[in-house]
């Protein structure tokens, strides 16, 4: 119960959850918002800068710049970059600031696993399948201890920079939660308007749906 977990943690406001791995279930999503739950953090549903929206009873908070780009491929013995795709210039900590003071909310991440590991166990041991049924799990390679040590002082290095970087705030979910806007109900009036703004641009609506991605899927009823 929540009552539980606030106990173990020490806290009298628990204000989101994280999806384990990409296991996006929309009823976990459901039974989240019923324990009180606001926010729902790392959706895979989203671009990199997306307008806020609200599914499943929650505000989702897409993780949009990974850590990790700090890290490959000159932390790794592994030939492979699994951030090939990164944007130009992520590659050092002056290149991840300049592109994340370009979003309108930069909400950075990382795997701990990742740290030491080359590889995420369940890709080795589940490709496509139970390649080991008798569950004798495969390790994944270790980064070499001087990697590790090499990524975590850029790491260092970019929330030093982080505090110091006028471009950016540092805000709290106490805070985002502070402005969240009260639910407006649909009237018939209102649905030549949402219309408009859908055509010029499919994104929850500021006004006068409230935000929210359901209101205007509830159009459809009116």
């Amino acid at each position: 119960t929540m009552a539980s977990i606030r106990r173990v943690l020490g806290a009298k406001t628990i204000y989101g959850a994280v999806p384990p791995g990409n296991s996006d279930s929309y009823v976990a999503m459901y039974v989240y918002s019923a324990m009180g739950l606001e926010f729902y953090g790392g959706p895979w549903f989203f671009d990199d800068d997306p307008e806020d929206l609200w599914l499943c009873n929650m505000r989702m908070l897409p993780y949009n710049v990974p850590i990790e780009w700090l890290m490959e491929p000159d932390c790794s013995n592994d030939p492979n970059d699994p951030y090939s795709d990164r944007p130009e210039g992520c590659r050092t900590v002056d290149g991840v600031l300049d592109h994340a003071a370009k979003l309108k909310r930069a909400i950075f991440y990382l795997h701990p696993n990742k740290i030491h590991s080359l590889e995420f166990a369940d890709v080795i041991n589940y490709k496509g399948r139970n390649v080991h049924p008798d569950e004798k799990w495969e390790m994944s390679p270790e980064r070499r201890p001087e990697d590790v040590a090499t990524y975590w002082g850029r790491v260092r290095e970019l929330l030093m920079r982080l505090k110091s970087d006028r471009r950016f705030r540092i805000t709290t979910l106490a805070e985002l939660a502070a402005t969240t806007k009260p639910r407006v109900d649909i009237t018939r009036a209102d649905v030549p308007i949402i219309r408009a703004a859908l055509a010029k641009k499919f994104a929850p609506l500021d006004a006068p749906a409230g935000g929210k991605l359901a209101h205007a899927c509830s159009v459809c009823q009116l």
